[in-house]
């Protein structure tokens, strides 16, 4: 439970923030506007702006290089080596990732599978230095938890609006039988109100008793 609690309190944030930004780029083009509408949505689906492809790569690349870096030091750690051959194995291990993924994304060109796996790279090699920062006591490990969660907070935020959103996927289509709105887009459905952006950016709010029977689809 505890787990849980803290997996949404990091991702809500980014959730929400990127709601603002797809709703900006796509329907209100005015952040305080979109700011407002974002703020009607119910927390799961906030939640589920965060949930993708590039998310879950993200972690599993993360924690692989986490996991790594927590083995025991090999027999030959702490004789002198080469300059080249200094750094974490986070680094190293990120160096490789990086290669991997490229050429796993051109060949399979897929743009999602790249970021994932590039994000999560980056992700346990901010983690490594911050620990070998800690180590040296030159910060705290509250600062060190506090600097990757603000790295993760930009790092997800900025990987899930590239390429930039395309409006046709940021909101599900909706047909409400009793009002005609073109280019109908579904915000929410919450208190009795059907929230919906037509084709022009408007955002309306329908009343259940006009609303009438509604069709979502894709």
């Amino acid at each position: 439970m505890a787990l849980a609690a803290a997996l949404v309190a990091v991702l809500y944030p980014i959730g929400y923030t990127l709601l603002v930004a797809r709703l900006a780029i796509s329907y209100t083009h005015s952040l305080t506007a979109a700011w407002y509408a974002a703020s009607l949505v119910p927390a799961p689906n906030v939640l589920g702006q965060v949930f993708g492809l590039p998310l879950l790569l993200s972690i599993g690349s993360a924690t692989a290089v986490l996991i790594v870096e927590q083995l025991p030091r090999p027999p030959w750690h702490g004789r002198s080596l080469p300059a080249w051959a200094t750094g974490t194995r986070g680094l190293i291990l990120s160096v490789i990732v990086v290669l991997v993924a490229i050429v796993v994304g051109i060949i399979a060109r897929e743009f999602a599978l790249l970021v994932g796996i590039v994000a999560g790279g980056a992700t346990g090699f901010v983690s490594g230095w911050l620990q070998e920062l800690k180590k040296a006591r030159r910060i705290s490990a509250l600062t060190r938890w506090g600097a990757l969660g603000s790295f993760l907070y930009v790092l997800l935020t900025v990987m899930s609006l590239l390429p930039p959103p395309d409006p046709a996927s940021v909101l599900p289509q909706v047909d409400l039988a009793g009002v005609h709105i073109a280019g109908a887009r579904l915000l929410a459905h919450t208190d009795g109100y059907w929230y919906v952006f037509g084709r022009d950016g408007v955002l309306h709010a329908v009343p259940d008793s006009q609303a009438g029977q509604a069709t979502i689809r894709p």
